[in-house]
């Protein structure tokens, strides 16, 4: 049967509801729900990637996916681990996720990240970037062009 009314479901023992807290536990409290931010290591090269791929939490085709990123994705690699990117990733716990890229591929890798400004073309680009003009097919071949357009405000990769 129901309880009467007026009458309250169980609650806490009087000893614990009553216990006042400690700047102590307030602040140990305060710690768990709000970890310090620790900086990512610095990416060494960054990448484009080829096609449609899993990013995954470890750099095994087993590991849990903890994310997908689109053909064209810009990735920063702060480490090249046998086959495998060790990416920033914002969607992974730590910040960290893996990509796999055995013999390149899946991502085109470069050192450097150039954006398109008005005014630019690829060979104004790899003669301001490389210090040869000639050098636009480089760029061209690294980020997958097939042609030598390019857009205000598109990411290119530098050889």
């Amino acid at each position: 049967m129901d309880e009467p009314e007026g009458k309250a479901p169980e609650e806490e023992s009087s000893e614990e509801k009553d216990t006042p807290v400690t700047d102590e536990q307030k602040e140990e409290a305060g710690k768990e729900e709000y970890p310090t931010a620790e900086e990512l290591p610095a990416a060494i090269a960054y990448g484009k990637l080829k096609t449609l791929m899993n990013i995954r939490e470890m750099p095994d085709t087993s590991a849990e996916v903890v994310t997908i990123y689109k053909k064209n994705t810009l990735i920063e690699i702060v480490e090249f681990c046998a086959g495998w990117l060790k990416i920033k990733c914002p969607e992974a716990t730590s910040g960290l996720a893996y990509v796999l890229n055995s013999a390149d591929t899946y991502a085109f890798t470069a050192s450097k990240i150039y954006t398109v400004v008005p005014g630019d073309n690829l060979w104004k680009i790899a003669e301001k970037e490389l210090g040869d003009g000639s050098r636009c097919a480089d760029i061209r071949a690294l980020n997958g062009l097939t042609s030598n357009a390019i857009r205000v405000g598109m990411k290119l990769l530098i050889p």
